[in-house]
Parts: C-alpha cells; structure tokens; sequence
C-alpha cells in the first residue's frame, strides 16, 4: 500500500483491564486514512458492565522518516468520557494490524514492511508478539518472527489451537524484466508474491515459527490497459485478510 506524508491510523485494539475472573477484550479494527475510516467492531460477550471500567486502548500506526508510526497505548476513563496517551512503543514503525489474546494476555503486531534486500538495512517484514501490562499499558516484546512476501496487513488467531495467521499482500513496485519474445525485445514486469502465512504458537503465546505458506496466485485485467502484467492493483492476489471459519 502506499503511504501518506503524515502517519495515520492503522488499526486500534481496546482492552478492559482490572477485571474480575480473568481477561477480556473488546476489539475494534479499522482500517482509516487521512480523508475516510471504515470500522468494524467485534464484542466479547461478558456479563460484567464493561461501561464502568477503564480501559486500555492499543493504536497501530503507519511511520515513514519523519514519523515515528508504532504502537501507542492510551487510557480511556471508566466513564468514557476522557482519554490520555500511556506510552508509545516506536517499533514496529508499520504497526498496520493488532490482534490480541485475552487467553495469554498477549498483543500481535504486524511490522508492515517490504524486505530491503540489501541485507540488515532495515527490519525485516515480520510478525511480533508482546506481553501486555494493562495497568501502565507497557507492552514488553516476546519474540518475533519473519513474514516472507511483503507487506504482512493482516491477522487472524485460533487460539485454541495455537495458531496465528497472515496475509501478505505484497508492493506495488514492480522489476521490470528483459525479455526477448517473437523476435523482437520488450519488458515484462515482475510483482510481489502474495502469501498466507500459518504460524505456530508456544504455550506463553509467543510465536514458535512458520508452520505453513501459501503462495497466491493469479492476476486480474488491468482496466487502464497497462502493461505492467496487469497493473499494479491487479498484477498479483494482493491478499488483505484472511479470516478463520467457525
């Protein structure tokens, strides 16, 4: 995906913290940018009055060189009506989706990146397990773990079962590639692949490794008629999600 000048938000994560008889969490991922935001909101059902409890809010954010991006966690008073920043976590600085495990009392990240190539330039594409103090609002990293195809923007837990998945959906740049075809020369325009990753989960919640991956494939008509083997929002799966069925 392509970035804005200014960081914006990528995904917020609202916790209950102080809560009797164990963890719960209110989850609510959005996908927003400078001009529109598209939420949708998924409730643990409790039977505790969640409206009286202050709560514990964990905000990804997209970072570029002027912006720091990560994680910050904000408090939200128990009567709603104020709200204050904690802490903020610099890293990953493409913080572009949370998921958390009221189970463990674990928080994932994706660190959205594209692999440099270039070797320890820049942190790899990865996804990160912290350890979550939801009174200070501390997140402490477990361990992470790479995420082969760029741009990790997704993720889906089987807690269960121990299990967190991925979707990758790879950049828009593309290689362009020399080619010699029906006598004559031209290009060809090579994209990102697109995966789904399954990655496994220790029993503190922290990721063990990569299980299983699937490479996407296929491309879509490009109607801008482009040559660049479908353009770039068409050229590969360019995968967003990847939700769990019950």
């Amino acid at each position: 995906m392509g970035y804005a000048q200014k960081p914006f938000i990528a995904n917020v994560i609202l916790l209950m913290c102080c809560m009797a008889g164990g963890q719960s969490a209110l989850t609510l991922a959005a996908e927003s940018s400078t001009q529109q935001v598209d939420m949708k909101m998924n409730t643990m059902p409790e039977t505790i009055n969640a409206n009286k409890m202050p709560r514990t809010l964990f905000v990804g954010t997209y970072g570029d060189e002027h912006q720091p991006g990560g994680i910050y966690s904000l408090r939200l008073s128990s009567d709603g009506k104020k709200i204050e920043q904690l802490n903020h976590l610099a890293n990953p600085k493409l913080a572009g989706y949370l998921m958390y495990d009221p189970k463990t009392t674990i928080l994932y990240s994706v660190d959205e990146r594209k692999n440099d190539g270039r070797g320890p330039v820049e942190p790899a594409a990865s996804v990160m397990a912290f350890s979550v103090n939801l009174e200070s609002g501390h997140l402490s990293l477990l361990n992470e773990q790479i995420a082969p195809g760029p741009r990790p923007t997704f993720l889906s837990l089987d807690s269960h079962n121990g299990r967190l998945f991925s979707a990758n959906h790879g950049d828009f740049e593309h290689v362009e590639k020399v080619v010699f075809k029906d006598g004559k020369w031209g290009s060809e325009y090579v994209y990102d692949d697109s995966t789904v990753i399954m990655y496994g989960l220790n029993k503190d919640g922290s990721i063990s490794g990569i299980n299983d991956l699937v490479i996407l494939q296929g491309q879509g008509k490009d109607p801008n008629h482009s040559k660049q083997a479908g353009g770039h929002a068409q050229a590969s799966p360019h995968a967003h999600s990847a939700v769990i069925s019950p």
